[in-house]
């Protein structure tokens, strides 16, 4: 693997879905939360902010919420 990290975020979504819906301008949903492809991009953000390789999506979105 030489230099490659790897970088686990549970229950994203995949590249196909995110492409699908942000092109048609949607928005992807998550168990009753919403996230458009700007707000999909603050939650990738806080979680390699955190320097954490491994975290559930939800917390990575709770992360969003408490820096606002």
């Amino acid at each position: 693997m030489g230099d490659d990290i790897i970088y686990v975020l549970h229950y994203a979504f995949t590249t196909y879905q995110l492409k699908e819906a942000f092109t048609e301008g949607k928005t992807i949903n998550d168990f009753g939360r919403k996230y458009d492809e700007e707000g999909f991009c603050k939650v990738l953000a806080a979680f390699l902010d955190s320097g954490r390789t491994d975290m559930d999506f939800f917390y990575a979105a709770k992360l969003v919420d408490e820096m606002v």
